[in-house]
C-alpha cells in the first residue's frame, strides 16, 4: 500500500516511527511465541507423573520418620525400604534429606497418614493457587506491567516450574514474602509486615538478613517484631522436642554436600563449581558486611532495604536454588523495565530444566548467569539509592542558591532572558 493510498489521517504520522511500531509489534509477537513454548515444554517437564517424589519425598520421609521416633534428619534407606515410597531422583542423585527448620516437621508430619502422591497433587494446585495470588497482587499493584507479554513472562519464570517439579513448599514462602514486601512499599502495618518476615525467616533462615537490615536501616518496628515472631516459632520445637532436634538438623545441614549442584545460584554454590568454595564464602561475608554498612550509613526507605536484603540473601544464602529466585519478582516488577531490567528478566525465565543433571560436562551455566543477574539487580537497588540521596542532599543547595539569587522570569523557549540563539 503506497503513502498516498493511506487514510489521511494516517499520513501525518512519520514513516520512522510507523516502521518502529511494526518491528515492536514483530519483536513482542516472536518473544510471546518463545515465552509460550517454553511454557509448553517446562509444564511437560515438571508435571510429568513419573518424576518422582523428589524434594517431596524428603517431606514424606521427615513426617514418616517424626512419626516412628526416629531422626526426621537422616537419610533412612530402612525406612524407605518398607514404606515402599519412591524418595529418589531418576538422575541419581539418591535420596536427599530435609534441611527446613525443626518448626517444618509439624507441617510435614501429616504426610505420614496421606498417600504421597495424592498429597504432592494437592500440593501443586495449592502452588499454582498461591502464585496466581500472589501475581494477580503484583499487578494490581504496579498497574504499568498489565501487559500480554507480561503475564507469559510470570508463567515462563523458571522458579514457578522448579517449584512444581520438585514439590518444594516455595509458594506458600513466596506469598508471605510478597505480602509483607507490599505492606512496607506502601507503609502501611511495619507490626504485620514483620509478622509475616518472621514467619519466612523461621522456614527459611536465610531471609533473616532482610530484618536485620531493616534494624540498621531505622525501620525498628518491623525488624524487631520480625526476630521476635521468628525467635518464638523456633522455640516451639526446642521446647516440644528438646535441644536434641536441632542438634540433628544442623548436622544435616553441615553434611550436605550439594551445594555445587547446577540449580544454585548463590555466591557459595557458584564458588564451589569452581572449585574456590573457601573465596565463596569470604565473598558471601564481605557482601553481608557491606550491605549492613551501607543501610547504616544511607538509611534508605523500607521499600529500598527490603529489596537489598532480600537480594543479598539470595546471594549469600547457602542454597539459592532456582525457586528462591521468585522472590526477585516484586522487586524486578516494581522499576520501570529499560535494557538492565529486560536482562534481568531474560536470566529469570532460563528453561531450568536445562540444568537438571549432574553430568558437569553438558553443564550449562544457566545458575551463574541467573546470580549474576541478581547481583546487577542489586547494583541497580543502590545506585537508586545513591541518587535520591545526593538528590536530597542538592535540594536545600538549590533552594539557598534561589534565596539569594532569585530566579529570573524565563523567557521564550524556557530561558531566564531572552536568547539570541533561540529567538534570533
Amino acid at each position: 500500500m503506497s503513502g498516498d493510498s493511506l487514510p489521511r489521517s494516517y499520513q501525518s504520522i512519520p514513516r520512522g516511527l510507523v516502521r518502529r511500531a511494526v518491528a515492536s509489534s514483530w519483536t513482542q509477537g516472536a518473544l510471546g511465541a518463545v515465552l509460550v513454548i517454553s511454557i509448553v515444554v517446562s509444564a511437560l517437564w515438571a508435571l510429568n507423573p513419573d518424576r518422582g517424589l523428589l524434594d517431596f519425598g524428603s517431606f514424606v520421609m521427615a513426617g514418616e520418620s517424626q512419626e516412628r521416633g526416629l531422626n526426621p534428619y537422616a537419610v533412612d534407606q530402612r525406612l524407605a525400604q518398607s514404606t515402599g515410597y519412591d524418595f529418589g531422583y531418576e538422575d541419581g542423585r539418591g535420596y536427599s534429606p530435609n534441611l527446613n527448620p525443626p518448626i517444618s516437621l509439624y507441617l510435614f508430619r501429616p504426610l505420614a497418614e496421606i498417600d504421597p502422591e495424592a498429597a504432592r497433587t494437592l500440593l501443586t494446585v495449592a502452588s499454582v493457587a498461591l502464585f496466581a495470588a500472589t501475581a494477580g497482587a503484583l499487578l494490581r499493584r504496579y498497574r504499568w506491567q498489565g501487559r500480554p507479554l507480561m503475564l507469559l513472562w510470570l508463567v515462563s519464570l523458571a522458579g514457578f516450574w522448579y517449584v512444581l517439579w520438585l514439590g518444594q513448599i516455595y509458594m506458600a514462602l513466596l506469598a508471605l514474602g510478597v505480602s509483607a514486601w507490599l505492606l512496607l512499599e506502601e507503609e502501611q502495618r511495619p507490626a504485620f509486615a514483620g509478622v509475616l518476615i518472621g514467619l519466612l525467616v523461621c522456614i527459611k533462615p536465610n531471609f533473616g538478613i532482610w530484618p536485620l537490615l531493616l534494624l540498621l536501616g531505622g525501620q525498628q518496628r518491623t525488624g524487631l517484631v520480625a526476630i521476635a515472631v521468628a525467635g518464638v516459632m523456633s522455640a516451639i520445637p526446642f521446647a516440644l522436642e528438646g535441644p536434641s532436634i536441632y542438634g540433628q538438623w544442623l548436622a544435616a545441614a553441615a553434611g550436605y554436600e550439594r551445594t555445587g549442584l547446577p540449580a544454585n545460584a548463590s555466591i557459595i554454590g557458584t564458588a564451589e563449581r569452581l572449585g574456590v568454595a573457601e573465596l565463596g564464602y569470604a565473598l558471601a561475608v564481605a557482601l553481608v558486611a557491606a550491605a549492613a554498612a551501607f543501610v547504616l550509613r544511607t538509611r534508605p526507605s523500607a521499600k529500598d532495604t527490603s529489596a537489598i536484603g532480600i537480594l543479598v540473601a539470595l546471594l549469600v544464602g547457602p542454597l539459592t536454588w532456582t525457586g528462591y529466585t521468585l522472590f526477585a519478582v516484586p522487586l524486578l516488577m516494581s522499576r520501570r523495565w529499560q535494557r538492565w531490567e529486560l536482562a534481568v528478566a531474560g536470566a529469570m525465565v532460563l528453561p531450568v530444566w536445562l540444568n537438571t543433571t549432574l553430568d558437569r560436562a553438558t553443564w550449562i551455566p544457566s545458575a551463574e548467569v541467573v546470580g549474576a543477574s541478581l547481583m546487577l539487580l542489586l547494583a541497580l537497588t543502590v545506585r537508586d539509592v545513591v541518587g535520591r540521596a545526593n538528590a536530597a542532599v542538592e535540594a536545600p543547595a538549590e533552594r539557598r542558591s534561589e534565596h539569594i539569587w532569585p530566579r529570573q522570569p524565563r523567557g521564550r523557549g524556557g530561558y531566564a532572558t531572552p536568547s539570541p540563539w533561540r529567538d534570533g
